[in-house]
């Protein structure tokens, strides 16, 4: 993904508590406020539901009842997610305030998911806090990646084993989705870092009660140019375990370098190897990513590089899976490691891949989560330790400090 700088100023000590407590309250006194105008009929409502969204172990939609179904229009879904987060961090680096509060997610879930046709969208504003790297208001990534439709497809599905989609689509590859809702930790991790996001193409699918597999021809890092191919196949070893290896690549050069297309990653090829497990109190998926960047001096790579990556993402459930669903209230306790290792040198300004060539970083984040009904509330404490860093690019005023940081909370509603 993308590594973007927000302007905001440091401040003094006594400034940034004042303002943390400013920007936290801005930003949750909106979910308070649409907390307060749906507790009548959002709070009866399941946790667990289908809402085409790839969500992870802690989190769901509460609105399940929110649907349409009439002969003229067929069956539709809505859901919504109004979420405010808020931070203080450690050796922030120019550009990155000590302390910001922010809305994280203002969408609309929109799914006609039955019929031969189907279709799919998420609008609306959202932000995307990724460890180590500078935080961008909502309003601004909005602005500056895919906009106020990031996701919206159509989808033909002639029968439960195929179905083929079209449009604006969640990237193959990696273990954590785009949205901080989506995820088991605020934070999206270091190996994310890597893949794409959101991308433009063509997926076809397939699946039966043991196998699932995907071929993707897209543009990438939603560059513009179809030269990107995906596979993905899956194979289920038991009803808890899957394991799953997925390919992701550009099949030619591009000197696409933007926000939204960083140049390094839109010109990777990606492998990822990912078991999952999910119990009825413990989920657990170890894995492991491999991405090469091909010289080609023609876009302006003038090197090859590659990472190697590892991570865990595992979820305790303190309140344990009932007949394979959580209940009405559900309280997790999930943690992410991780360790990135990058080798060789494109040449390029700046070398972005981590923290300069053959740089090294390993995380840790904790993510105590509590949802009740629609609404959520979860904390997060983690630490990011860069290793073998060039001077200047890692943490702090100067960017020579070597680690960071951070605590964070986020809540609101998934109706």
């Amino acid at each position: 993904m993308v590594v973007l700088k927000d302007l905001a100023a440091h401040h003094s000590d006594h400034s940034v508590l004042c303002s943390l407590h400013k920007g936290v309250a801005k930003a949750f006194s909106f979910v308070a406020l649409a907390s307060i105008a749906s507790y009548s009929h959002a709070w009866d409502l399941p946790t667990y539901g289908d809402t085409s969204i790839a969500m992870g172990d802690t989190l769901d939609f509460g609105g399940q009842r929110n649907r349409i179904n009439t002969d003229l229009i067929g069956d539709w879904q809505f859901n919504a997610a109004l979420t405010g987060l808020g931070a203080i961090q450690s050796n922030a680096p120019p550009g990155d305030p000590r302390n910001y509060g922010d809305i994280s997610n203002a969408q609309v879930v929109i799914a006609k998911p039955t019929g031969m046709l189907q279709l799919f969208a998420i609008a609306g504003y959202y932000s995307i806090p990724d460890l180590s790297t500078n935080y961008l208001r909502a309003a601004t990534q909005t602005k500056t990646t895919w906009g106020a439709l990031p996701v919206a497809y159509a989808s033909i599905v002639p029968n439960d084993s195929w179905s083929l989609y079209v449009g604006k689509l969640f990237a193959l590859g990696g273990a954590e989705g785009t949205f901080t809702y989506e995820n088991t930790n605020i934070q999206r991790g270091l190996l994310w870092g890597q893949t794409n996001s959101i991308t433009q193409g063509v997926q076809l699918n397939y699946q039966d009660d043991a196998w699932s597999t995907s071929f993707a021809w897209t543009d990438g890092a939603d560059s513009g140019k179809y030269n990107w191919l995906g596979i993905s196949t899956g194979y289920k070893l038991s009803p808890q375990t899957t394991i799953t290896a997925i390919w992701n690549g550009a099949l030619s050069g591009n000197p696409a370098d933007s926000a939204k297309t960083p140049l390094l990653q839109n010109n990777s090829q990606i492998t990822n190897l990912l078991f999952s497990y999910k119990g009825d109190n413990w989920g657990l998926t170890p894995y492991l990513q491999y991405s090469v960047i091909p010289s080609n001096p023609t876009v302006g790579i003038y090197g090859t590089s590659n990472t190697q990556g590892a991570g865990l993402l595992a979820t305790y459930r303190i309140t344990p899976l009932i007949d394979g669903k959580p209940g009405r209230k559900n309280v997790t306790l999930p943690f992410r490691l991780e360790y990135l290792n990058t080798r060789g040198d494109s040449g390029t300004n700046p070398n972005n891949l981590l923290y300069g060539p053959n740089s090294a970083a390993w995380s840790a984040t904790l993510t105590p989560t509590l949802q009740n009904g629609a609404f959520f509330c979860r904390l997060e404490g983690s630490y990011v330790k860069a290793l073998n860093y060039a001077q200047g690019s890692a943490f702090g005023s100067m960017g020579a400090a070597p680690g960071q940081a951070r605590l964070m909370i986020e809540a609101g509603l998934l109706y």
